[in-house]
Parts: structure tokens; C-alpha cells; sequence
């Protein structure tokens, strides 16, 4: 996919998670990492197809998840930069010339996006998909590989391909966030309390 359709992707995610969750995404950390793989390493050393960099995707689910997040809290730069990163790879991974099935060589996958980068209308959110009830992040890894690797082969198109990115982006986005605010996620290291030894406490007594 071209840079502008992730960047516009990722604005209607954005719009779309902050208006289900009390929560705010830092817009253009959240921007940057829409096409952060396109524009460093990542690109070449990281072909954009779920055999490849599924399991690296997976990982970044999974720590995403594992750290808490507070209705009104907004998202640090950081991690709205890693959601954009994942987001990115998810969208990739819906666009036909970035999965198994498409045998052509570079230059006819240039081809496809050329014809996707050349589409005039936005596109639209369908409902494609769903995460609801997903209460971890392995759980909702499986399930997203479920629905990437089951997409049926007639739905593949440049226009189709844009839709099942920003209905499946936007489910995702708002499953990951869902979780950081649900009891599952580890509290932040400033929020917790300090684990205090028999030492420490001995030391304490003595000096009262």
C-alpha cells in the first residue's frame, strides 16, 4: 500500500477508536508509525506478509496489551507510534499483492498499488469482522490470524483490500485498547507499590 493510504487509514482508525473509548491517540506519533516499516530498516528487512513478520506482529500485540491504560489517559508518543507500526503491518498484510496467493513479480506488485494508490474514494468501514469479547492478547492474535488467513480469495481487490484494512484495523485498534483498559493489563511501574523486604522493614523499625 502507498504512504498516503496509510496515513488515511490510520486517520479514520484514529477518529474511530477515540470516539468508542474515552481515550486520546497522539495523532502524529500515531501517523508516523503508519508508515514508519515503509520509510526505514524495516522495509527491507521485513517482507510485509503475515509468514514473515506475522509472529514479529504478534509480539508487539502482545506487549502493546501487557501495560495498563486509563479512561481520559492519552496514549504516549511511544505507543502510539507502536500501534501505528502494527497497524501498518495488519493493513499490508489485507492488500492482495502482500499475501501467498499473489504470484506476480515486483513489478506487477507495484502495479497493484500503483492501481490502489490511484482509487479516488476513501474507504469505507464494513463490518467485516469483530473482536468483541476478546479479554487477552492471545486470544485476540489468534483470532486476527483466523480472519486474515480465512479472507475468501474472491474479495481481493484494490478498492476491497483498502475496506478490509480499515474494518479489520480498526477492530484490532480497538480491541488492543479495550485490553490496556481492562484488569488484564500489568499497571505501570509509577502506579504501583513498592515491594518492601524483611530487611527494609527492620531497618524502618529500628529507626522509629
Amino acid at each position: 500500500m502507498k504512504v498516503r493510504i496509510h496515513r488515511d487509514i490510520s486517520k479514520h482508525i484514529l477518529e474511530a477508536c477515540e470516539g468508542r473509548l474515552n481515550i486520546k491517540i497522539h495523532p502524529s506519533w500515531f501517523s508516523l508509525g503508519s508508515i514508519y516499516p515503509d520509510c526505514s530498516h524495516q522495509r527491507i528487512m521485513r517482507i510485509h506478509e503475515i509468514g514473515a513478520a506475522g509472529n514479529m506482529v504478534g509480539r508487539m500485540i502482545r506487549r502493546f496489551c501487557g501495560k495498563s491504560l486509563y479512561s481520559g489517559q492519552c496514549l504516549s508518543r511511544w505507543r502510539s507510534l507502536r500501534l501505528g507500526i502494527i497497524i501498518h503491518y495488519v493493513c499490508d498484510f489485507l492488500c492482495y499483492a502482500h499475501t501467498v496467493g499473489f504470484d506476480g513479480n515486483l513489478m506487477e506488485h507495484r502495479a497493484y498499488e500503483e492501481e490502489q494508490g490511484a482509487l479516488t474514494q476513501s474507504p469505507r468501514i464494513k463490518e467485516l469482522c469483530s473482536f468483541y469479547g476478546v479479554e487477552s492478547s492471545h486470544e485476540l492474535i489468534i483470532m486476527l490470524g483466523t480472519v486474515i488467513r480465512e479472507r475468501e480469495p474472491d474479495s481481493f481487490s484494490p478498492s476491497d483490500d483498502l475496506d478490509y484494512a480499515l474494518a479489520v484495523g480498526t477492530e484490532l485498534a480497538y480491541a488492543m485498547l479495550r485490553i490496556c483498559m481492562g484488569g488484564s493489563a500489568r499497571t505501570p511501574l509509577r502506579y504501583r507499590m513498592p515491594v518492601v523486604g524483611s530487611y527494609l522493614m527492620k531497618r524502618a523499625s529500628s529507626l522509629i
